[in-house]
């Protein structure tokens, strides 16, 4: 139901910016708390940190996403962060949203000790997307071109990150 609401109109959610990325990254925690609900006898505290977790891990990826999108955007006149505000701000807020996201890593490590490799892992993880992020804004190609190329990249690190994150769950437990 989120999804029609959020893409078909007469709602298309979509087209406006700061929702967008706010629905696509709870949406994305509420498919992790589900899954946790649904082997769990209720959901912890725990539980919800890594679902805040995957929801900062998403606001970067749907910030690469929408400078990706951003010619198709503009001819559906959908106001992306980079059709709405350029770039550069783009950029920034991408660096933003993953510095919040290794700020939020280290704090589930400090409170829950054997979950310190998610600080770890996830800082490798930033470190990656900063190095993309600088790759878009230096490239020589029109941004969407390159963050395009990127996005692929970002994809595979996104499964690897993603499995790393299954073991460390496997083992921390």
């Amino acid at each position: 139901m989120l999804t029609l609401i959020y893409s078909a109109p007469p709602f298309r959610l979509k087209k406006y910016t700061s929702l967008n990325i706010f629905l696509n990254s709870i949406g994305f925690s509420l498919i992790f708390l589900i899954g946790f609900a649904s082997v769990s006898d209720s959901i912890t505290p725990a539980a919800l940190m890594m679902a805040v977790l995957f929801a900062l891990v998403f606001i970067p990826l749907q910030i690469v996403h929408q400078i990706s999108h951003s010619e198709a955007d503009k001819k559906e006149a959908i106001m992306s962060i980079c059709n709405r505000y350029g770039l550069k701000i783009a950029i920034f807020l991408l660096n933003m949203s993953l510095v919040l996201l290794a700020l939020w890593s280290f704090l589930i490590g400090a409170v829950y000790h054997r979950y310190i490799n998610i600080f770890y892992l996830t800082s490798l993880f930033c470190l990656l997307f900063f190095y993309s992020s600088r790759r878009i804004k230096n490239s020589k190609k029109p941004c969407h071109e390159s963050s395009v190329e990127i996005r692929f990249l970002l994809r595979k690190i996104c499964v690897l990150y993603g499995l790393a994150m299954i073991a460390i769950f496997y083992f921390a437990n």
